[in-house]
């Protein structure tokens, strides 16, 4: 957050807006899987509780195709949902990863500005 200048010419962080307010009241993260992907509704981005559903749909969706190989037998059907399934998880993992490392990226420009900032002063 950027600090303004009052009247006095003291800084002073702007106001809260609504989406703030609204997050200082819900708390902190929860931890369970349930939890965490109802308090995903209300907050920004991706927390916890949203990959651990997510992680959680994609194991049992890679149990279902290993039922089918095992019901239907060797089928070029089953292994091509297979191959799709891997490839949809593997898509998923990638960009969480690449997401996560774009906000650690985001963060340190943040720090380097402010400390600009600081030495400018």
């Amino acid at each position: 957050m950027s600090k303004t200048e009052n009247k006095d010419g003291a800084q002073s962080a702007p106001p809260k807006g609504m989406w703030e307010s609204f997050l200082d009241e819900i708390g902190p993260e929860p931890e369970g899987i349930l939890e965490g992907l109802i308090a995903s509704i209300g907050r920004p981005g991706v927390n916890p509780g949203m990959k651990k559903a997510g992680a959680l749909i994609y194991i049992m969706l890679f149990v279902v195709c290993i039922l089918l190989l095992l019901l239907v037998g060797p089928s070029i059907h089953v292994f091509i949902m297979f191959v799709l399934c891997f490839g949809l998880a593997a898509s998923l993992a990638w960009f969480m990863s690449e997401l996560e490392a774009e906000k650690k990226r985001q963060a340190e420009e943040e720090k380097e500005i402010e400390t600009e900032k600081k030495k400018e002063k």
